[in-house]
């Protein structure tokens, strides 16, 4: 029995002991930071709650993602450690669903957080959601312009139910509670729609595949009202004279 409570105070005596020169040789002390996934982000413009030097054993990586993580145009963040003097930060910024025409351009997450557009030629080809009003938005911050929350609210229900749709729509408005104008990429036509309408992306498909080479001179697609749909031609154009301005 003393010989087994011998060999166990040994074995507590050097674990302590490594564990002791663990926590103070610089053998596991950070000597590298990379990081992974930024874009615009600067590395120097990330607040680490750690320093060089510190000791990597001490260090939590789920701490140090909530810090990295408040940062506001970050959308998640994983730390890894990589023994003995490693830590990698993988980044995953936030990035836009959406533009935003409110006067000058921004980027719009599908949440509604505006993202400053800061380089023109760097601008993704996105549909707009155009602002009523003039609006300044605060840099990653939800937007709180009506018109622009009505609008992005129909532009998520499209982007769930019809996703590949979006690739056809240039941009979004909505001048009024309930009701919602957005444009065709390809042909510029308004589309009107309204949450009173029931099959809106279905009637518009049928209507388009109707219209034949007449699209080029449609200018407006009235889909509000149940039951039916009105097409309104360019002035002038033949169609307009065949069919009295709408169909």
């Amino acid at each position: 029995m003393r010989k087994v409570f011998s060999i166990g105070i040994v074995i507590i005596a050097a674990v302590s002991m490594i564990v002791g020169w663990a926590l103070i040789t610089p053998y596991f002390a950070i000597r590298r930071v990379e990081f992974f996934g930024l874009r615009s982000i600067k590395e120097d413009e990330i607040r680490l709650p750690f320093d060089y030097g510190d000791n990597l054993l001490l260090m939590s990586a789920s701490l140090i993602e909530k810090r990295i993580g408040e940062d506001r145009r970050i959308e998640r963040v994983e730390v890894r450690k990589r023994l003995p003097d490693g830590v990698e930060i993988f980044v995953v910024e936030k990035s836009p669903c959406y533009l935003l025409n409110c006067g000058e351009l921004w980027g719009l997450t599908r949440n509604g957080e505006a993202i400053p557009m800061s380089d023109p030629r760097k601008i993704p080809n996105l549909p707009i959601i155009t602002s009523v009003q003039m609006y300044q938005p605060i840099p990653y911050r939800k937007v709180n312009e009506p018109s622009v929350l009505r609008a992005l609210k129909f532009a998520n229900k499209i982007a769930d139910e019809n996703p590949s749709f979006l690739d056809e729509v240039s941009e979004f408005i909505s001048r009024r509670e309930g009701e919602y104008s957005l444009f065709l990429a390809n042909t510029g036509i308004e589309v009107s729609l309204s949450d009173a309408g029931e099959n809106s992306l279905e009637k518009l498909s049928v209507i388009m595949r109707e219209l034949g080479e007449q699209k080029k001179d449609v200018v407006q697609i009235d889909l509000r009202f149940p039951e039916q749909g009105i097409v309104r031609f360019r002035k002038g154009s033949c169609a307009e004279e065949q069919s009295g301005g709408r169909s």
